[in-house]
């Protein structure tokens, strides 16, 4: 496992191929994960790389010329073999060098999953991810909070890990409220809380039971600061 979280979050504050929809810069993204494989490969010194990407499926970073813009900034030109759609590309290195055999290679092409799905049960594969979801920075809500960081020069992993939990608030430059909506988000809350932050909570909350109102502590309502 590499952690890039770093030099993304240099990425993500300004990309130079631009975001999509929303704060998502899938391009430069990407160049910066197989920038990060070439060191890896180089490392243990592996002859190539391989990716589940199939063509056309990804609009920001899966058409052809993207692709190839990606291999070319990433110094990796003929090295990177995709095996569902390598048939629709030209061969790589791997397959000129007859490493690896064309002939078994697939041509899966465009947004479908269910030719992928076809292939895993053929294989017997049943347990995948499902092809739902997505990236967090094409979603406009958590995009928005997003922005909020980068132009308040806040971008780093904690916070970003704040952003999923809670509803979001910027009071001044120098402060943001985050309020927990259940007591999941409460625990989260509290563990992700660092020296200098304020943890705002009722002392109790009343019960009503039958005929007899009981205090007890309370943890349904937490504010971070």
């Amino acid at each position: 496992m590499i952690n890039a979280a770093k030099d993304f979050f240099e990425v993500l504050k300004e990309p130079e191929h631009g975001y999509g929809a929303n704060i998502n810069p899938c391009i430069d993204c990407r160049i910066l994960f197989f920038k990060k494989s070439k060191e890896l490969m180089d490392e243990v010194g592996a002859s190539f790389i391989i990716t589940g990407e199939v063509l056309g499926q990804r609009p920001m970073s899966q058409f052809r010329w993207q692709m190839d813009l990606i291999e070319k900034e990433a110094g990796l030109v003929g090295l990177v073999v995709r095996p569902l759609s390598a048939k629709l590309l030209p061969a790589t290195i791997p397959e000129k060098m007859g490493w690896i055999n064309r002939d078994r290679l697939l041509d899966i092409e465009g947004r479908s999953r269910k030719p992928q799905i076809a292939l895993a049960k053929d294989l017997g594969m049943n347990d995948y991810p499902c092809a739902a979801g997505g990236c967090l920075l094409t979603d406009p809500a958590f995009a928005r909070r997003v922005r909020d960081l980068i132009e308040h020069d806040e971008l780093d992993l904690n916070n970003v890990e704040l952003l999923k939990f809670g509803r979001y608030f910027r009071l001044s430059c120098e402060a943001k409220l985050i309020v927990g909506r259940d007591e999941n988000e409460n625990g989260r809350l509290s563990i992700l809380a660092r020296d200098g932050d304020y943890l705002f909570g009722p002392v109790s909350i009343k019960w009503l039971i039958g005929d007899l109102i009981q205090i007890k502590p309370d943890l349904s309502g937490l504010a971070l600061l």
